[in-house]
């Protein structure tokens, strides 16, 4: 079955909550944060209208450094005159996603550092949202890294992959919000295009360096009946999807 990796790790939510983190440069401190989430409807999420946006700027003592100010736009000084504490923001957050059963996705392990160097371990509040989502998460960034990559092997870029499936979202990258919402759109167009997913994995699977479970399939098809047809590797790609 496609996707059953991904089915299985949302199954028991009725809230999928895509978020993206800025940081610090050196120290990883949270610095801005965007989210975005989509209920449940049946067997799959409604992704038709978001449930919850949310997003905010985010106090630090920290110095941010000239790449991420560079990319964000972010500032000490912009900071000081419209940011929010971190526990505020999370109190918000908290407030807003009660009741729901979530799973939370980011796209790369970044994100999750970034949460769990800014929150204060003694803090009740901030302590327990960051368990909540490390234990009901999915890094989307990794799971495509072993199924969609480029000519060298390498994963896609946020921005590569709203080429390859034509998204378009107002905004610009790096802004955490528009990252979000992009996020959801990939995920989205990821399990809506399982023909486009199915060729692309399979015009790059000779590079792939997680491609040998499928290759152990293929072979112990060979062996047993003796041949292997395009259509039965295809089922095996998809499979794995």
């Amino acid at each position: 079955m496609a996707f059953s990796e991904l089915f299985q790790k949302t199954e028991k939510s009725n809230l999928l909550v895509f978020f993206d983190l800025e940081g610090t440069q050196i120290t990883h401190k949270a610095i801005a944060i965007g989210l975005v989430a989509y209920e449940r409807k049946g067997k799959s999420f409604d992704f038709s209208k978001t449930r919850f946006t949310y997003s905010s700027l985010i106090k630090t003592e920290d110095e941010i450094g000239p790449v991420v100010e560079k990319m964000t736009g972010i500032t000490k000084e912009k900071l000081s005159s419209s940011a929010k504490s971190f526990h505020q923001v999370i109190l918000e957050i908290t407030k807003l996603l009660r009741n729901h059963i979530k799973t939370y996705v980011s796209y790369g392990g970044l994100d999750l550092k970034i949460l769990q160097e800014t929150i204060e371990v003694q803090d009740e509040t901030e302590s327990n949202f960051y368990r909540n989502v490390k234990n009901h998460y999915i890094d989307f960034h990794h799971y495509l890294s072993q199924r969609i990559i480029d000519e060298k092997g390498q994963s896609l870029s946020i921005e590569k992959l709203s080429q390859l499936y034509s998204l378009k979202e107002k905004g610009t990258f790096h802004n955490p919000l528009y990252d979000a919402k992009m996020l959801s759109s990939i995920y989205q167009a990821y399990l809506e295009n399982e023909n486009l997913d199915l060729e692309y994995y399979k015009s790059k699977i000779l590079k792939n360096p997680f491609a040998e479970p499928i290759f152990k399939e293929a072979i112990k098809k060979i062996l047993h009946e003796k041949t292997i047809t395009e259509k039965d590797f295809d089922e095996i790609l998809r499979n794995h999807l």
